[in-house]
This record gives C-alpha cells, structure tokens and sequence, in this order.
C-alpha cells in the first residue's frame, strides 16, 4: 500500500554533507538525503549544520493525503485541452511546418495565444526559425507541442538557436508544454532539455544523461542516468474559452430549465474552486496543509552540483510534480517532485490559477 511504503520509506532515509550550499547555507555544506534504493535529493538552502532528519518528515502518511479530487482536476484539465485544440474555438494558433531537405521550418506564429505543433512533424529535426517571425516563447504565446499516441521516446526539441544553458534561452522551458495526454504506459524521456511534461495516464522513464528544465505531472516517474530534472514553473496562460469549467459552480439566481435535465451520462465534477495553494520552497511545519519539507526553487545561475555516480533508478507510484499556469479558473494541483521514493523531501509545484480575455 503507498501509505506504508510512504512511512517504510522515510523511516530509511539518512542524512549526509555536501559541499557548496546556496541561500541560507551560504558558504558551507548543505544536506543531502538519501532513501533505501540509493536515491539522493541535496537540499541545497538547508544548512548541514542544523539539519536533522525529523526536520524533513511529512505531517500526513500518504502521498494522496495533500491533494483534494485528483482525477477530477485531471479531468478538467483534459477538457480544457479539448477545447484548446479545436480549430473553431481559434484558442490556439496550429503552426505550419514544412520538412524540407530533413529540416523543419515552422511559420505562423502569434503572439496572444498559445502556438501548437505537433512533435511528430518536428521529431529528430533541426527545427529551422528563418520564416517564425522573431518568435519566442512567452506566457501570452506558450508553446505546446502535442505529442500523438503510441509514441514511445521524447528527445530533444531542437529550436535551432534556443540553449538551455542559463543566462541564455533556458527560460523559456517555462513556456513549452508537452502534452501527452494521448500516451499511455511506458514514455522514455531521453534529450530532453527544455519543457514541461503533462502526462497523467502514461508512466515516464528518465533515462538520460541530459538535465532538463520544467515541470512533470505523470502517473508514475522512473529515474536514471547522470542527467538532473531542475523545476522550472510552468507560467504559459491557457485559455478555456467558453467551456463550463467545473470547479465554478452553477449560480443560484440562475436556475437550470426543468424542461432540460441533466444528462445521467455526464456528471458534473465537483472542485472546490478555494481548494489550497501549496507553495514551492521552505514551509512552515506548524500549516496544517503544509505538504512538504524545506524545498528549493531552481536557481538558473546556480552551478550545478557534480553527481558522485550516476543517479540510481529511483521510482514513485504516485502523481510526480504539477504544473500547468491555465486561465479560465481552473484550480490548482499541486504535486511532488520525488514522489514516494523520497518522501521525506521534495519540492511542491503550485499550479497558478489565471483568467486571461481572449478577443
């Protein structure tokens, strides 16, 4: 059961000193934990010092307990998506791509909406910007790359001229989006630099010796390999357009037509639309609704901290890390960075709730 995993878990957890820590731990050694399967999770802002282990423990036995109806988010999520995509909705602006010679010309790109494109037509390609018009991606403009069923492997996006080193483009990771919503089962991510991964019904295996920056949401989370997963907030603005959102409920000076009744065959899913906002970095361990231990937003112009080895396989059947900025009021989800494997810490993504007009 994950609630006695959970607990076996962080009952074997140990603490040890790294070297080179950042914020309060300033010019001195930093904690590191460690679980049973070898997994580490360094706690760069968390001075060794004054660190002890019961410092990281949770407040509730059970992954789930720090979430409300998970499954009713995702599936609000998911229609909001369905809408996105729907070109008579004219939410999202489809870019052009055009293979030429093995290249990838994208054009057609606007700048107050979400831009699409689908991986498939970009996938292993040195994706050319010479036609995009200057474009970047923003909170106002995201992109989202939708990627089709039955994909097996995400790589590398390759925006010819867009770095994922700090200082230069790796901002941008916090407005691409990958969707897979479509995938089921195993996904490898393997090259991947830049983008946040929304995967709830597909199991994803980091393999990887290349870091990547964004945010994962996902039914499960394999890692392995010597590259990082750094947490880049996904800020990019979704609109919903007309869609009832669940999470608003009916007004009551607005009673439905009794000659209309409720479909049986569609309930309405119930959201409380004031549901908690877990927020990302150090909390107080008095809130009640505090989910999560001392956790460190990522410093892009922090250096990284050279592993001593390559990661071990660590794995975590529990949703892994939420994001997705939307507008249209829908509620946050919030997930950990880690899942069950590491317990004891992590880092909580807050999913920001925006209303964005759109003409």
């Amino acid at each position: 059961m994950l609630e006695e995993r959970n607990e076996s878990q962080a009952d074997s957890l140990s603490l040890s000193q790294r070297g080179g820590g950042t914020g309060p731990a300033q010019g001195g050694d930093f904690a590191r934990l460690t679980n049973a399967s070898g997994g580490v999770m360094d706690l760069r802002i968390v001075p060794f010092a004054s660190a002890e282990l019961t410092d990281f423990q949770t407040s509730k036995p059970a992954v789930a307990d720090y979430f409300g109806d998970v499954d009713a988010h995702v599936a609000s999520v998911e229609s909001y998506l369905t809408s996105l995509y729907d070109p008579s909705s004219d939410l999202a602006r489809q870019v052009t791509v055009a293979d030429q010679g093995g290249l990838a010309f994208v054009e057609g790109f606007t700048t107050d909406r979400p831009n699409v494109i689908d991986y498939a037509d970009v996938a292993g390609k040195t994706v050319k910007l010479d036609r995009a018009g200057g474009y970047a991606p923003t909170a106002q403009a995201p992109l989202i790359v939708r990627v089709p069923a039955g994909t097996m492997e995400i790589g590398q996006l390759r925006f010819e001229g867009w770095s994922s080193q700090a200082g230069v483009q790796q901002s941008y990771a916090r407005y691409i989006m990958l969707d897979l919503s479509d995938l089921t089962g195993s996904v490898r991510i393997n090259g991947l630099e830049m983008g946040s991964i929304w995967a709830p019904d597909a199991d994803l295996e980091f393999s990887s010796d290349v870091t990547t920056n964004g945010q994962w949401f996902a039914r499960s989370v394999t890692t392995n390999g010597a590259g990082e997963i750094h947490h880049h907030t996904f800020l990019g603005e979704l609109p919903c357009g007309d869609v009832t959102d669940p999470a608003e409920p009916t007004d009551p000076a607005e009673p439905t037509d009794p000659a209309e009744p409720t479909d049986p065959a569609e309930p309405e899913l119930e959201i409380d639309p004031e549901g908690p906002v877990y927020p990302l970095g150090p909390v107080d361990p008095a809130d009640p609704v505090a989910p999560i231990v001392p956790a460190e937003p990522t410093d892009p112009a922090a250096p990284a901290v050279p592993a001593d080895t390559a990661s071990p396989a660590v794995e975590s059947s529990a949703p892994v890390a939420a994001f997705l900025a939307t507008t249209g009021g829908l509620p946050m989800i919030g997930a950990i960075v880690g899942g069950a494997a590491l317990i004891a810490a992590g880092v909580v993504a807050v999913w920001r709730v925006r209303r964005a007009a759109h003409d």
